[in-house]
């Protein structure tokens, strides 16, 4: 895949799967999220659980009991996702276990409120309101 795109082009954008195992050897890699942390000291939110304001309590309990099995189970996880995703264990766990961030903090809103400005200021998005951002706890929502 990166060799292909290489072959015919002088840059490759690589996401997901292809991204995580890719041999980056001899090439200038650029790190979208570790970047953004450069950039603005605050971190980057890759995804979040939104929903509109029918949002159930019982669903948001649901997603947070999944966030925190899987933090419980997390060697479980990484060797589970390593065989199903055939990645090697080592960059399965580094990736799920120190790459990936599963908090949502103040700091991470003002990351997405942030990235939000820059979004409307380059003329990228409308501004219209953001969907609530659904809290660790259940009841604590807000608008971005």
């Amino acid at each position: 895949c990166l060799e292909q795109m290489l072959s015919e082009y002088d840059a490759a954008l690589l996401i997901g799967d292809n991204g995580l195992i890719a041999d980056g050897k001899g090439l200038h890699v650029l790190d979208l999220g570790s970047a953004w942390q450069e950039l603005t000291g605050l971190p980057f939110v890759w995804a979040l659980w939104i929903g509109n304001d029918n949002l159930s309590e019982s669903v948001v309990e649901l997603l947070q009991g999944a966030k925190e099995f899987g933090n419980r189970n997390l060697d479980e996880v990484i060797e589970s996702a390593s065989t199903e995703a055939k990645w090697p264990l080592p960059v399965t766990h580094d990736y799920l276990s120190r790459v990936m961030d599963y908090g949502f903090t103040d700091e991470h809103e003002r990351g997405i409120r942030l990235f939000r400005e820059y979004l409307i200021t380059h003329g990228l998005v409308s501004d219209h309101p953001f969907p609530a951002i659904v809290r660790a706890e259940p009841q604590s929502v807000s608008q971005v």
